[in-house]
């Protein structure tokens, strides 16, 4: 399930966010912890910290499959 909230995502204070992009998907996720644990997020919340400039933003090139 991807996170909707932006406070929730606040609490986990992510190192960065990551776009991830290939065959015509994307995917959105935080990385998280000392160990960078992935976790999904919704295109909005990721478009509102990226606008909003709160976290780094990686993009990965993968070949994802839906």
């Amino acid at each position: 399930m991807n996170m909707k909230r932006l406070s929730e995502l606040l609490k986990l204070n992510p190192g960065f966010l990551i776009e991830a992009h290939g065959n015509g998907h994307s995917r959105y996720f935080a990385a998280c912890g000392s160990k960078r644990k992935k976790i999904k997020i919704t295109h909005s919340l990721f478009e509102y910290a990226k606008k909003a400039d709160l976290f780094p933003v990686v993009n990965k090139h993968l070949n994802l499959v839906k």
